[in-house]
């Protein structure tokens, strides 16, 4: 059994409307918007384990060596930076900016046993990479599971 449902012509056009807003707000927002250049961003990150502890690689295209800062503190790792703006030629009143810079800042919780005088950082390429040497109790111990 079908169930009849009251038609609303305005319900669809809302719906075109903000699919409208969407689609043009794409092309039509202010190319020069100092909002969309400087607000904040967040580098890429991966966290793997390893068999000596932690590895933390950071994508930072454009960003140089010298500002970027990494300290740890209470068990808590904070990558830390600016990616700063170039000299920008404006050509015909406009200009079309949408590679984020800006400070930056990411955090990560540590567990316990972090052997923080040992960590090491390198800057190759655009990408960071941050070595977390864990404590032996620190390491993830796998739990096998029994049957009944």
């Amino acid at each position: 059994m079908m169930e009849l449902v009251k038609w609303d012509p305005f319900r669809r056009m809302t719906h075109l409307n903000h699919l409208m807003d969407h689609v043009l707000g794409e092309f039509m927002s202010p190319v020069s918007s100092k909002e969309h250049s400087t607000r904040e961003w967040k580098p890429s990150v991966d966290v793997m384990e390893t068999e000596k502890g932690l590895v933390i690689k950071a994508e930072l295209p454009g960003v140089d060596k010298e500002d970027v800062g990494i300290e740890l503190k209470e068990n808590v790792l904070t990558l830390k930076g600016e990616r700063k703006s170039d000299n920008e030629e404006k050509k015909d009143g406009y200009v079309r900016r949408e590679m984020f810079r800006g400070s930056f800042s990411r955090s990560f919780l540590m567990p316990a046993g972090v052997k923080g005088d040992d960590i090491k950082a390198q800057f190759n390429n655009g990408i960071l990479k941050i070595e977390v040497p864990l404590a032996e109790t620190a390491k993830l111990k796998q739990i096998p599971i029994m049957e009944e």
